[in-house]
């Protein structure tokens, strides 16, 4: 019988402490999400996974940041972004982790140059066309304003080990070729196996 209480006294003690990793997770998710609403860059890089900064400096990251989402040539918004899923908290030696898949709207208008809007239907149509090649015709259209909508699913990794004291965030892209020197295939395996 003690041996029985002890089982259950220890397993709500591991319960209990995974509910609070997931409360910090969920907190730390809910706020790089608003984050990005909001286009507050500096606040999205202190989210990001600290391990980044060998492959890219802060500043070149947010300088990339920046110049992504208003250019010459277009602005970006980013709209209706939410977590779809995020799948059970996984540990790799001694390191935290979980898959999150995320879905966004993200409004895109672009620039005429100097108030001419000559050619800017064509532009519009050539970069929707585009999009829809790389997502899907039923991903990307325009709406009465002449804005590109682009409806988006993605993955991102969540982690929290040797790198990163507090949950961060990293986009999962298939291929590529960066997330390798991140994390190991291991963990990148177990992130796979969720979906």
């Amino acid at each position: 019988m003690k041996i029985l209480l002890a089982a259950l006294l220890a397993i709500g003690g591991i319960v209990s402490v995974a509910a609070q990793t997931d409360v910090q997770l969920k907190r730390r998710l809910e706020n790089f999400i608003g984050f990005n609403k909001q286009l507050n860059f500096d606040s999205v890089i202190a989210y990001t996974y600290p391990k980044i900064f060998t492959l890219v400096t802060r500043e070149e990251l947010l300088e990339s940041l920046k110049n992504s989402f208003e250019n010459e040539a277009l602005n970006i918004a980013l709209d209706d972004i939410r977590t779809d899923t995020v799948f059970p908290v996984f540990m790799v030696q001694g390191g935290k982790y979980a898959r999150i898949s995320y879905s966004m709207k993200m409004i895109m208008r672009l620039k005429s140059k100097g108030g001419d809007t000559s050619g800017q239907k064509e532009q519009t149509e050539a970069v929707v066309s585009g999009l829809q090649t790389q997502f899907g015709n039923d991903k990307v259209h325009t709406d009465s304003s002449g804005n590109i909508i682009l409806q988006m699913k993605a993955q991102m990794l969540a982690a929290k080990d040797k790198y990163a004291k507090d949950w961060c965030f990293v986009n999962l892209r298939e291929g590529d070729a960066n997330i390798v020197q991140l994390f190991s295939k291991e963990i990148l395996n177990k992130a796979a196996a969720y979906h």
